[in-house]
């Protein structure tokens, strides 16, 4: 270890390789250590005579950086002045950061960078570790959903929706666009030192090589649709820069590109169902064909809703914005706003999409878009039972706030499988009656009910049932037995489902889709912009908006000129997820970015010598 320090500069070296730590450390502890890091550079360069400030630096600096001047200047047209100065003061790094590549001009060698950026590696293999035991310890609690091992590897979204309800961020911060940006570097600097090494070291390109295919298919496993295309991008930019590179054509490295492009094809065709798959294909598919495309993402209602701003502001405002300390606040006024002006007689949301986490599964799989609908589109559902040995009931639920004493009508789709049974409740468990959809009849269990029908549509059947609510309700689409028990020994047997509603009033009316669910998503959770380029334009305006732009396009040129795979890999990496994603508004974010601008582009020159 000691070939690769510096006497000199050991203190800052030490700490560098703690901040590396930083996606397994506290973030109160990462947080004083990146402080004490950047003042450390700070003394370092005064020390040795290299802290400049020259006219061009100062002007350099305040152009790219001008961005975090206007954040600053807007805390006093916000109107939540609290929420404003722990907004800035979250982003002050990015301000320091900036300052010291333009001012303090010291380097790192090429060997302390690249061991630096090791231990940056073991740090992500670390916290793959803990991830990895977290899933295992919690796959009890995760079966009480009833979902296999299978479809939790073709779902992190589930899983991490799971985590949670049962952990909570203050536990373990599992987002995955977050961690994942740095699966993206580690690959990219895992592949290098693979191909680096392939004439030198045996054992390290076996080791590399490894970690590279871990990591990547730890990519498409988590499926983060920004870091997906950052590592595909990245990939083709390492083989583009180095393709005169020998080592590239040799036998290991080939067999690594084959393994790798295999697994990504395997990969995405396993995940074609994942929601995340799927909401980055119609996504791109929105972009490219110009027209909305229904991809089931509440950043849909986010961007509608700031467009929807946007269109409300003054000039005053599209200039300078609405201030730091406001914009979740504008947002989430928003929000509220638009609902208010889109009432739908149907109450219940994802009334479509029953695999969503909104439906609370009991001892059943949803398989999403597996038969034609009553109206022809391929978006009808099956309830599949998980089977038992142990008498149980089966079906979706949803808790819902009714008016009590007012009457409430409840209805669904429904078509046989091997299964032709249906359970409907609305309300206690007395409320409920069970359909036959072989014979087109029904059975109510007493008198709960003040009616129940059933309606041929095609090849389908429309259940419904009437009652009076008289408390707290429950809504419930069960599958029962031929001696229609609510509870009874399943045999992994199934039915179709489609188009459910739930309206105030005894008449069934015509069916009608909440198209609300995901805007009121959004309004319920209070999201943020998930954009750090929308973020900033409200924030700041478009001046403020516009300087963010200039200091990323100045990060793009100095690694396009210096053609360092790493620093463009980190500006593919930033690029991509402030499209999604507020980066910068998040502790894990502020890290990764600080930590990489340090690692990566602090030099005597302002640009890192080529790894290549």
């Amino acid at each position: 270890m000691g070939k690769y320090f510096n006497k000199k500069i050991k203190l800052l070296d030490i700490f560098l390789v703690i901040l590396a730590f930083y996606t397994v450390l506290k973030f109160s502890f990462s947080s004083i250590d990146l402080f004490i890091v950047c003042v450390l550079i700070i003394v370092k360069s005064y020390r040795e005579g290299h802290l400049m400030f020259s006219k061009k630096n100062i002007k350099t600096f305040l152009f790219t950086s001008f961005y975090f001047f206007l954040l600053i200047i807007s805390i006093l047209y916000s109107e939540n002045q609290e929420s404003a100065i722990k907004r800035i003061t979250r982003l002050i790094p990015l301000v320091i950061i900036p300052g010291l590549l333009y001012f303090c001009k010291i380097s790192f060698t090429k060997t302390k960078r690249n061991f630096i950026l090791n231990i940056f590696l073991f740090s992500n293999v670390l916290y793959a570790i803990i991830l990895g035991t977290v899933y295992i310890f919690y796959f009890n609690h995760i079966n009480l959903y009833k979902l296999s091992l299978g479809s939790l590897l073709s779902n992190y979204q589930e899983f991490q929706s799971i985590l949670d309800n049962y952990l909570g961020h203050n536990t373990l911060f599992f987002h995955k666009a977050y961690f994942s940006m740095g699966y993206v570097m580690a690959a990219i600097f895992s592949l290098h030192q693979l191909i680096k090494n392939i004439d030198i070291n045996i054992f390290k390109v076996f080791i590399y090589s490894f970690l590279f295919l871990f990591f990547s298919f730890s990519i498409l496993f988590i499926f983060s649709f920004p870091n997906v295309l950052a590592l595909l991008i990245s990939i083709i930019a390492y083989i583009w820069y180095n393709h005169k590179n020998r080592n590239l054509i040799k036998t290991p490295s080939i067999l690594i590109f084959i393994i790798t492009v295999g697994g990504i094809v395997f990969g995405i065709s396993y995940k074609s169902n994942d929601i995340d798959v799927k909401r980055g294909y119609n996504f791109m598919k929105s972009i490219i064909q110009n027209k909305k495309i229904d991809y089931n993402d509440p950043r849909i209602e986010i961007y509608s809703t700031i467009n929807s701003l946007y269109k409300k502001a003054s000039v005053k405002e599209i200039l300078f914005g609405f201030g730091i300390g406001d914009v979740q606040d504008k947002l989430s006024k928003e929000y509220l706003s638009r609902l208010e002006q889109a009432n739908n007689r149907n109450i219940i949301l994802f009334n479509e999409e029953f695999n969503d986490a909104y439906w609370f599964k009991n001892n059943i799989v949803v398989m999403p878009n597996e038969s034609i609908s009553p109206y022809g589109k391929e978006n009808a559902d099956i309830l599949k039972e998980t089977g038992s040995k142990k008498q149980l009931s089966y079906n979706i639920s949803k808790k819902v706030n009714l008016e009590k004493g007012n009457t409430y009508t409840f209805s669904v789709y429904a078509k046989k499988g091997n299964a032709k049974h249906l359970i409907l409740r609305l309300g206690d468990v007395s409320q409920r009656a069970t359909f036959d959809l072989g014979q087109g009849t029904f059975k109510i269990s007493n008198k709960a009910l003040i009616k129940a029908e059933i309606l041929k549509v095609n090849e389908w059947y429309r259940c419904s049932i009437t009652t009076q609510i008289k408390g707290a309700s429950l809504i419930i689409i069960g599958i029962s037995n031929k001696k229609n028990q609510y509870k009874y020994l399943g045999n992994n047997k199934r039915l179709f489902l489609w188009g459910a509603q739930l309206e105030k009033g005894a008449n069934l009316t015509e069916y009608v889709k909440n198209n609300n669910e995901l805007l009121k998503y959004a309004a319920e959770r209070q999201l943020n912009t998930h954009n750090n380029y929308a973020y900033f334009l409200l924030a700041g305006g478009a001046l403020c908006l516009l300087s963010f732009l200039t200091g990323i396009g100045v990060l793009f040129y100095i690694s396009i000129k210096n053609k360092n795979i790493f620093q463009l890999t980190f500006c593919i990496i930033i690029a991509f997820n402030f499209l999604t994603e507020n980066i910068l508004s998040r502790h894990w974010g502020i890290m990764f970015v600080s930590f990489m601008l340090i690692i990566l582009f602090l030099n005597k020159q302002n640009a890192i010598e080529s790894e290549n």
